[in-house]
């Protein structure tokens, strides 16, 4: 009876003992999730500033009008204090740094294996180059040509260049919204499926883009808390080219 009393008793420490280490476990691992979430958000927030000196000095010279321009969007993107000490620190390194905006789209790709993040750089850099209201002949070539290193759609571009009004295929400077004419993006380019393609897999590629872009999701591969309303610009689009899909095909 005693021995049997013992046993139960052992037992009985045996699951306290687990439970506590195993709670003290999740805890650890809690923290170098977040540990590891931090980390690649201030990643991100890094190569963002990194590049966005690089467009700001993409005609040669970089104004103190620029400057404030870029300085501003950051503060408009909704930083924290910390976070955008981060991005003038970086962006004061990435102007005097001679590694080209190319390799260190290239390098972040590299990174962010993630095409939902990828395709939110393209969005912020661009968002940032709009930041003085005018964009370059540089400006443009740098932006036509980030795609094919951040490894997204080039039809990001054009996309960029209808929503402020800019021609994708000017050869000088321009006023955002000066371009009325607008170069339409075709919405299964932006779904990313074939013409034909079936109703049933349009169907599917919608919803695991839209899932992709879920703020849990991207949350948790490093983006920052301020980049998520770029995410919804992004299920926007898609939303936007899935009724067009469906319209055209009556379903």
């Amino acid at each position: 009876m005693e021995g049997c009393l013992l046993y139960i008793v052992l037992n009985i420490i045996w699951f306290i003992i687990r439970g506590i280490f195993g709670g003290l476990s999740n805890l650890f691992n809690n923290h170098k999730i977040r540990k590891a979430n931090d980390e690649r958000e201030t990643l991100f927030i890094k190569y963002m500033a990194t590049m966005s000196a690089k467009i700001a000095k993409a005609d040669g010279n970089v104004s103190e009008v620029e400057i404030r321009s870029v300085n501003d969007a950051f503060r408009r993107l909704g930083l924290s204090e910390e976070k955008t000490s981060i991005c003038r620190e970086y962006f004061k390194r990435g102007l005097d740094s001679h590694i080209s905006i190319n390799n260190t789209a290239a390098e972040f790709a590299r990174k962010f294996p993630e095409n939902e993040i990828r395709s939110l750089m393209y969005q912020v850099l661009a968002y940032i180059a709009l930041a003085d209201e005018w964009i370059s002949k540089e400006e443009l070539t740098i932006l036509r040509e980030l795609p094919a290193n951040l490894r997204i759609s080039r039809d990001f571009f054009f996309s960029f260049c209808s929503g402020a009004e800019i021609d994708p295929n000017a050869s000088k400077d321009q006023k955002v919204g000066s371009f009325r004419e607008g170069a339409g993006v075709d919405p299964y380019e932006i779904l990313g499926v074939s013409k034909t393609a079936s109703n049933d897999e349009v169907k599917k590629v919608y919803r695991e883009k839209i899932k992709k872009y879920h703020p849990d999701i991207l949350r948790g591969q490093g983006v920052p808390e301020e980049m998520l309303k770029f995410a919804n610009e992004e299920m926007a689009k898609l939303n936007n080219a899935y009724e067009a899909i469906k319209k055209e095909r009556r379903i």
